[in-house]
């Protein structure tokens, strides 16, 4: 196969203009492909990128779900635990209450059979004294009686009364204490997850963002590079290709003077043979 500058010298100049202008319009096609990479490479940054953002505010939805229902089901176990108590609390109430209902009950039987005793004692006297003794007696014993059933149900009452109302008290302050204090961490939790999201939203966000600029700019300046390369690459054959159609038009030149400075020489060798060829003539 010939070296180009051979079929160079071969072509017309129309030819060599149509093989420039397709060279160019082939570089061309070359920096349009290569522009058209590049905005496919920007174009799979950016939706990279968004994909990573929208991940994480997913991420963040599902956490705080989660967060939500873990101190839902701790508030609900709170309550439980505070009912459970006050359950508790009112049996041993009652318990006690029926303990004390049998002590008095006891103490009033053995009243009644201590008058009963003295009643007894008593019998030998006089139907009459005996009678007063025994009403007298009976009396004292209902008095007693009546007196320990009081005291008995008022401090039963008032024992029952205060320690459950102190009871009461005492465990609805802790539960709502301890649902409270539930509530705050609750509130205080989803502050800082919220906080430390938003932060971490903004620092990926910047980061992506730069990592984004920074790919585009290395897209760009790639794209740069390559577009200058092939107009430099276009130059320095359109240059070739005209200083090639230069040294062939010189060496078309010196092929015509050398036709011109030979065509005389021959005319002169072909005068002096005749002249010679005369002379032996005569």
């Amino acid at each position: 196969m010939p070296p180009r500058s051979h079929i160079y010298n071969h072509m017309a100049e129309h030819q060599l203009d149509q093989l420039g202008a397709e060279e160019l319009r082939m570089a061309e096609a070359r920096t349009q492909a290569v522009r058209n990479d590049g905005f496919a490479t920007v174009a799979a940054i950016q939706s990279a990128s968004q994909q990573k953002i929208n991940e994480i505010v997913r991420l963040g939805a599902v956490e705080g779900q989660y967060l939500n229902d873990l101190y839902a089901e701790k508030e609900a176990a709170a309550r439980d635990e505070g009912s459970a108590r006050e359950r508790e609390i009112n049996g041993l109430g009652e318990a006690e209450a029926d303990c004390i209902r049998d002590l008095y009950e006891t103490k009033k039987d053995y009243a009644r059979e201590e008058g009963n005793v003295r009643e007894r004692e008593w019998e030998g006297l006089g139907e009459r004294e005996g009678n007063e003794i025994a009403e007298m007696y009976g009396n004292e014993s209902r008095a007693r009686v009546k007196a320990v059933e009081d005291a008995a149900k008022a401090k039963a009452r008032e024992l029952k009364g205060v320690e459950v109302e102190n009871l009461n008290d005492m465990y609805a302050t802790e539960r709502d204490a301890k649902v409270e204090a539930v509530e705050a961490e609750h509130k205080a939790s989803l502050k800082e997850l919220k906080i430390t999201k938003e932060h971490e939203r903004k620092c990926i966000t910047k980061m992506w963002a730069a990592e984004s600029e920074a790919r585009v700019l290395g897209v760009r300046a790639e794209n740069q590079l390559r577009l200058e390369m092939l107009r430099e690459e276009s130059k320095l054959k359109m240059e070739l290709m005209r200083q090639e159609s230069a040294a062939r038009r010189e060496l078309d030149a010196l092929k015509e003077t050398e036709c011109v400075v030979r065509s005389p020489s021959v005319v002169s060798k072909e005068s002096s043979r005749v002249a010679g060829k005369r002379k032996r003539v005569s």
